[in-house]
């Protein structure tokens, strides 16, 4: 006694044993979560620099707010904002925008004139 086997079960045995079988379902899979992986390794990049930058923006506005300090460590001053502006050339192409360099310099306060006499 034969027993016939419906063509339907035949062609999804097929189709399963092909997917499953050659591991397209399982390479597709392993893609999607490397995909993943690099996208967290960008994010904590991201968040990296944007902690180093936090910090150098923090010693810049300290040598901005004091003229003297900031003439004493003139050198420290001009390397934190080099540094600053290299870190948002790195950032800017993660973040998918433009980099925008900051000129602190441009944003000092004029000083006060001297020897100014008011008749």
């Amino acid at each position: 006694m034969k027993t016939m086997v419906p063509t339907w079960w035949v062609i999804f045995t097929s189709l399963a044993g092909l997917l499953l079988g050659q591991g397209l379902v399982w390479s597709y899979m392993s893609a999607q979560v490397e995909r993943e992986r690099l996208g967290l390794e960008k994010a904590k990049t991201v968040i990296e620099l944007r902690a180093r930058m936090n910090e150098l923006l923090i010693d810049i506005s300290k040598f901005q707010a004091n003229t003297p300090l900031r003439e004493q460590h003139y050198r420290e001053y001009r390397a934190n904002i080099a540094n600053y502006n290299a870190l948002e050339r790195n950032l800017a192409p993660l973040e998918n925008r433009h980099a925008t360099e900051v000129d602190f310099e441009a944003m000092l306060p004029t000083p006060p004139p001297v020897d100014l006499k008011v008749e």
